[in-house]
C-alpha cells in the first residue's frame, strides 16, 4: 500500500505552514497571537509571496482567501472558517493571551464574523462577552501534517515563508497595520482606525 504524498494545494495549507515555520524565536511551530494578525499575514502572503515565489503554480487563485476592505483593513471570512475547521479536527489549538489593546482590534473582526455568518443566540452573545485575544498553535497532529506539507515546497519557498513570518511577527499589531495601510491603501478604504493608526 502506497501512502499519498501530501502537497500544498490550497489556502488551508498556507495557514498551517505559517503556524509551523519558525518566527522571531527561531523555533518551529511558533504560535501566532490574534485572528487579526493571522488575517493580515494571509493577506500579505497573497500580495508578496503567492506569485513572486511560484505558490500560484500550486494553489489556484480560486482556492485563495477572498478579501474585502473592512473596519481593520483586509478581511476574509475564509480565514475564520479555516481556523474553526482545523480546531475541530485537532490540528490547531487556541489559548487566551492578554494584550488588551490588540485584543480590541481582534474582537471587532471576530464580532463581525459572528454577526454576519452565525445565527445570533445567547451562546454567541456569551462568547463575545467573554472574549479574550487568542493565541493559535499547532497540535502535535497538526505539526506532523505541516511538516509533510513543507517538504513539497522548494528550498527557496521554505526560506521565503520563514523570512516572511519573522518579518511580520516582529513588532506589535499596530506596526503591522501601518505597513498594510501604507503599502496597500486599497485594503484600508473602509478602515475605522486608519487615521489613528497612521498618525501614531
Amino acid at each position: 500500500m502506497t501512502t499519498r504524498k501530501i502537497e500544498v494545494s490550497n489556502r488551508k495549507d498556507i495557514l498551517l505552514l505559517l503556524l509551523y515555520v519558525p518566527g522571531p524565536s527561531k523555533e518551529l511551530c511558533e504560535p501566532i497571537t490574534g485572528r487579526t494578525r493571522i488575517m493580515k499575514l494571509m493577506y500579505l502572503f497573497e500580495k508578496e509571496l503567492y506569485k513572486q515565489y511560484d505558490f500560484h503554480k500550486m494553489i489556484p487563485e480560486g482556492k485563495m482567501p477572498a478579501f474585502e476592505p473592512y473596519k481593520y483593513g483586509p478581511f476574509s471570512v475564509d480565514i475564520f472558517k479555516d481556523l474553526s475547521f482545523f480546531m475541530n479536527i485537532n490540528f490547531i489549538q487556541q489559548s487566551t493571551h492578554g494584550d488588551e489593546e490588540a485584543a480590541m482590534a481582534d474582537m471587532e473582526e471576530f464580532e463581525r464574523y459572528l454577526e454576519e455568518f452565525i445565527i445570533q443566540d445567547e451562546e454567541v452573545t456569551a462568547e463575545i462577552a467573554s472574549y479574550e485575544q487568542v493565541e493559535f498553535k499547532l497540535t502535535d497532529q497538526g505539526a506532523c501534517f505541516a511538516e509533510e506539507l513543507l517538504k513539497s515546497l522548494s528550498k527557496e519557498q521554505q526560506a521565503a515563508l520563514t523570512k516572511f513570518k519573522v518579518k511580520y511577527m516582529t513588532g506589535n499589531l499596530n506596526s503591522l497595520l501601518v505597513y498594510v495601510y501604507r503599502t496597500y491603501p486599497e485594503s484600508a478604504t473602509k478602515s475605522e482606525i486608519k487615521e489613528k493608526i497612521l498618525d501614531e
